[in-house]
């Protein structure tokens, strides 16, 4: 089968590869929040080391380009690959795991996904092609977010809801951009709320309104924090992993 040829190309050390598979990377950074870089095809290629985001991406590539209909999917914080069988139906491959096959089911388990999400199609759907790309401009904004670049994640925000604004990430973005101005503003610069002078304070509640608007729309569609139990779930299992290598 094609997908099994694409994971012992990928996975498997082999000449094909130079003895070098791509794997996840359980050591450096796992999640890709570390260094921007790290979330970028070129670096993956280069280092080998990947994760939830650059492994699906080179997946989903080679795989399009062997003629598998093949779509990228999302669960919190999280993308994966779909692939459409013949018959309509499709199968997941999680990339961090040499692009095995997995349930929905687990997806909405280990990723606490709530059934209005589930209901909206908010997760576990292929992407179109259009929303493939919003997905990953999600890199660009958690970079803009970090580097505190308020008027980039404003302006990617901004585009990307003219692209897709009923879509939950460019939501997302634009909510992100709401409170890392709230953090700029207001939260640095005084320590309580009774701090802010008289004439900062309409503008800081109409802020604080346009916050809340956009967490409402977010969670309308299913979104959710994922939970602190979730945060030490993942470093208990990446740990593990690191361990058994």
């Amino acid at each position: 089968m094609r997908i099994d040829a694409l994971r012992t190309v990928l996975y498997e050390p082999g000449p094909w590869n130079d003895q070098r598979p791509f794997k996840y990377d359980l050591k450096n950074d796992p999640s890709g929040t570390k260094i921007f870089a790290n979330k970028l095809l070129p670096n993956y290629l280069r280092s080998r080391l990947g994760n939830c985001v650059s492994m699906p991406a080179l997946f989903l590539a080679l795989g399009q380009r062997m003629g598998l209909d093949a779509h990228l999917s999302t669960a919190p914080e999280h993308t994966f690959v779909k692939i459409r069988r013949e018959d309509g139906s499709y199968t997941n491959h999680e990339c961090t795991s040499n692009a095995g096959e997995k349930r929905d089911a687990s997806y909405v388990k280990e990723f606490e996904i709530v059934q209005a999400a589930m209901d909206q199609g908010t997760y576990l759907v292929p992407l179109s092609p259009k929303r493939a790309l919003i997905q990953m401009s999600g890199t660009l904004a958690e970079h803009y977010y970090r580097t505190e670049n308020l008027p980039m994640l404003h302006a990617l925000a901004d585009l990307l809801l003219q692209k897709d604004p009923r879509y939950v990430y460019p939501m997302l973005a634009k909510r992100s951009a709401y409170g890392l101005e709230l953090n700029l503003r207001y939260r640095r610069k005084y320590k309580r709320f009774e701090d802010v002078p008289a004439s900062e304070m309409g503008p800081l509640k109409e802020l604080l309104r346009t916050l809340q608007q956009w967490d409402e729309n977010v969670r309308a569609l299913g979104w959710r924090p994922l939970s602190a139990s979730f945060e030490q779930s993942y470093n208990r299992i990446t740990k593990e992993a690191r361990e058994q290598r």
